[in-house]
């Protein structure tokens, strides 16, 4: 499911969102449940693109955050 965020501060830097979505995952697995909110965010600063997977496991409380970097073919001369 989609969700509207305009803007986030990630590592003390203002990043524009470009899409954000929500995933909710409950079920059992080999016996074991599960319950986590998969949170996917595209966001560009005016350098890069980033891709953050944000996993929030309701079970376990804990949360884990995964940052991908996609730099955008500019070359400084």
């Amino acid at each position: 499911m989609d969700i509207k965020i305009k803007k986030i501060n990630f590592e003390g830097n203002i990043l524009k969102v470009i899409k954000a979505t929500v995933t909710e995952m409950r079920g059992i697995n080999n016996h074991q449940k599960y319950d986590f909110d998969l949170y996917q965010i595209e966001a560009r600063s005016p350098m890069s693109t980033r891709e953050i997977t944000l996993t929030v496991d309701f079970i376990e409380k804990k949360y884990q955050v995964i940052l991908s970097l996609l730099v955008i073919g500019t070359i400084w001369i």
